[in-house]
C-alpha cells in the first residue's frame, strides 16, 4: 500500500473497489488489527492499529465473502466468530461505528 488516507465518519458507509492485487484485502487486515503496517499509522475508533490490535480486533469484525457463502459459519443472536476464532458483538460494533 502506498499513500493511502482514509478518514470515515460516523454514519458514514464506504466500499472499497479494485482489480485483485490493488491492495484492498492487506487495507481491511491492517485497519482490523489482522496485519501490521510496515510504515504509517492507522487508527480504528481511537486506537493505534499497531499498538493496540487487540483492541481494535475487540472492536472490528472481518468478514470475507468466501466466508458470507460458507454454511458453516455460525452466527447467534448478533455474534459472529471471526477470523481471530474470538466471537464479538457485531449489533455492538455496528451500534459504536454508526454513532
Amino acid at each position: 500500500l502506498r499513500q493511502v488516507d482514509l478518514s470515515v465518519s460516523a454514519g458514514q458507509i464506504h466500499a472499497l473497489l479494485g482489480p485483485n492485487g490493488a491492495g484492498k484485502t492487506t487495507l481491511l487486515r491492517i485497519l482490523a488489527g489482522l496485519a501490521t503496517p510496515s510504515e504509517g499509522t492507522a487508527r480504528i475508533f481511537g486506537h493505534d492499529v499497531a499498538r493496540q490490535a487487540a483492541d481494535v480486533r475487540r472492536l472490528v469484525a472481518v468478514i470475507p465473502s468466501a466466508v458470507l457463502s460458507n454454511p458453516t459459519v455460525q452466527s447467534v443472536g448478533g455474534e459472529m466468530e471471526g477470523e481471530m476464532g474470538q466471537w464479538c458483538d457485531v449489533d455492538a460494533i455496528a451500534r459504536e461505528a454508526l454513532a
